[in-house]
């Protein structure tokens, strides 16, 4: 049976990135650090070796030599345009895939209804129960 979340705020109108940013330093260090690091620890163990492949392979496409530093070659400036492009879509793309299995997670382990976990994990509409005990409710 599916647990009962109760949202923080639940008439909250603020943007998604605002909401994102105030509400994060609300959260109960017990949730806050392991979110944290789950992130981050995805990210480098993950995003860093697809982009490092994708450095790689994008330097034998623009034919930079390696040990050479990249403005001073003829494709450098377009070498580091497609590689900051290709940094943005592979973060992007790992994040989403990982929101994706901690959604999944909350929803098959813990019981929480699946509209419950993509608020508090996507939407960042965290319930109450992640909140600290004084947090004020948004301006």
């Amino acid at each position: 049976m599916p647990r009962d979340i109760q949202l923080a705020y639940p008439n909250d109108r603020r943007t998604w990135f605002r909401r994102s940013m105030e509400d994060y330093y609300k959260l109960r260090w017990s949730i806050r650090i392991p979110l944290t690091m789950a992130f981050a620890a995805v990210w480098v163990v993950v995003g860093g070796p697809i982009i490092l492949g994708v450095g790689n392979g994008l330097a034998k496409v623009f034919a930079i030599h390696h040990g050479e530093p990249v403005h001073e070659q003829p494709h450098g400036v377009a070498w580091l345009v497609a590689f900051l492009f290709a940094f943005i879509a592979i973060m992007a793309i790992v994040t989403a895939v990982w929101c994706g299995i901690v959604t999944a997670w909350l929803v098959g382990a813990r019981k929480w209804p699946s509209t419950g976990a993509y608020k508090a994990i996507v939407l960042c509409r965290y319930p109450t129960h992640w909140m600290k005990p004084d947090a004020r409710p948004p301006a």
